[in-house]
């Protein structure tokens, strides 16, 4: 009897000793394409999920339907979904001059109605019952954040960042959404088994492409701050993504105060100090805001000079502004301090907290774990580190048993990351490695394993509207 044979033979009388039908018995092999094609759609239907389309991944999109945001191309209906304006959105005039309730920067208007996504609505709610105190913010000099009418005076401030207690909100609303997803990729005998550990390529997938609507929004957002700048003062947002788009809503719905300004009417009143008590002309502001709007991402401060738009100085720059660049920065350069790598105003201040998360590190084998709180640079290093502790493993083991054991040490030590020399979204995606093995199953994602949106990040507000349309 061969080898296969005596396999089979043995299988059967296991059936046999307890109790199980020997009809037709045969042996089970294992169909490598089936399993691939069956990780394939489950990694399709993930894609495709409402809390994950985004517009450059095209193998998420369909379906039928507003999709994506206009602005930053994310997810229109997802459970993260976030709409807001980067202004101070006036929700009463008092009167032509005086606002009674300002809906400061980044705080959902959707969060008070009934079509609010749960994070919009838990940040509002957050604003709403704290009074509008729900971040930390301090002034350079000591001295009030707000200017006299009521707004916030961002070229001061020093610090603005969410309190703990909601962050803490926020963040819940993220580990549920992404608890619901991974449960979404597990069929039924799978869902209820507990030692049953999520599929690398789906958690992979999750991770790239949040990572990248992360992104996404600090571009987005970082357009829209610059487009509200002094000279041009557009208001974009998901309904206006671009300046022409605010500046035919303009035309057809203009503020009306005692001289009647061409804005629209949440917006605070035009910066006519700076145009020497001018109204200056709706055109000419939509010129300068897409100039602004096509500005690199990385540009330190791009202010109006004129009629062309310069990058500055970064004394001034607005803090929101400052932050997302090293935001991105973090982003684009895997593993470095922020800190030392963006140019900003030193009265800016980024602490530990600011470049840390709470992440789950898990023991050999999967089972238990610890909460620790890390920055990417030290993720990075713990990484490499680990890197190189297994290539000296391999040199020992080999170095003892050469017959037996190759040295592959070299091999693991390519796999070594240096610092910046790749972008979070590759880094936290699918690997090509990944890809490439689901290469013959058609799914969108295999079908350019070394051409990912991860290697054409966007670079300026303007790209992701038009990658968008």
């Amino acid at each position: 009897m061969n080898f296969r044979g005596e396999i089979l033979f043995i299988l059967m009388a296991l059936s046999i000793s307890v109790g199980l039908p020997t009809a037709n018995a045969k042996l089970f092999v294992p169909d490598p394409m089936l399993a691939k094609k069956l990780l394939a759609e489950k990694l399709s239907n993930l894609s495709k999920d409402l809390d994950m389309k985004e517009t450059s991944f095209k193998d998420s999109l369909g379906g039928g339907g507003k999709s994506v945001n206009a602005n930053d191309g994310n997810s229109f209906l997802s459970t993260t979904t976030y709409h807001s304006n980067t202004w101070d959105y006036c929700q009463k005039w008092a009167g032509p001059k005086s606002c009674q309730n300002w809906l400061h920067p980044y705080v959902s208007i959707h969060g008070m109605h009934g079509d609010k996504s749960p994070l919009e609505g838990t940040v509002y709610q957050a604003w709403q019952g704290a009074k509008g105190q729900i971040w930390d913010m301090a002034a350079s000099d000591g001295g009030s954040v707000y200017n006299t009418d009521g707004t916030l005076d961002r070229k001061r401030m020093s610090v603005w960042r969410l309190k703990q207690n909601v962050v803490q909100k926020v963040e819940k609303v993220g580990y549920d959404t992404a608890d619901r997803q991974i449960f979404k990729t597990y069929n039924k005998n799978e869902a209820r088994n507990p030692d049953v550990m999520p599929n690398m390529e789906s958690l992979r997938v999750m991770g790239g492409r949040w990572t990248k609507m992360f992104r996404n929004r600090i571009v987005a957002n970082l357009g829209e701050i610059r487009a509200n700048q002094p000279g041009i003062e557009f208001g974009l947002n998901e309904d206006m993504p671009d300046c022409k788009a605010y500046y035919e809503a303009v035309k057809k719905n203009p503020a009306r105060n005692p001289t009647p300004e061409d804005r629209l009417t949440p917006q605070n009143e035009l910066n006519l100090q700076y145009t020497k008590m001018q109204v200056p002309d709706l055109k000419d502001r939509m010129k300068l805001c897409k100039q602004m709007t096509a500005m690199n991402a990385y540009a330190v401060n791009p202010r109006v000079y004129g009629q062309q738009i310069k990058a500055g100085q970064e004394k001034e720059e607005w803090i929101d502004s400052a932050l997302y660049r090293a935001n991105l920065v973090a982003i684009d350069k895997a593993g470095v301090d922020p800190r030392k790598e963006v140019q900003m105003d030193s009265r800016i201040k980024i602490e530990d907290q600011d470049v840390k998360q709470r992440i789950a590190q898990y023991a050999p084998g999967g089972r238990t774990m610890k909460m620790v709180t890390m920055s990417n640079a030290d993720q990075l290093g713990l990484y490499n580190r680990s890197l190189a502790s297994a290539a000296v493993g391999f040199k020992e083991v080999s170095a003892r048993a050469p017959d037996f054991v190759q040295d592959k040490s070299g091999q693991v030590m390519k796999h070594k990351i240096a610092v910046g020399s790749i972008n979070l979204v590759k880094l936290n995606d699918a690997t090509p490695a990944m890809r490439h093995d689901l290469k013959d199953t058609g799914i969108a994602m295999a079908t350019s394993p070394n051409n990912t949106p991860a290697d054409n990040l966007e670079l300026t507000p303007t790209q992701l509207v038009t990658t968008q349309k």
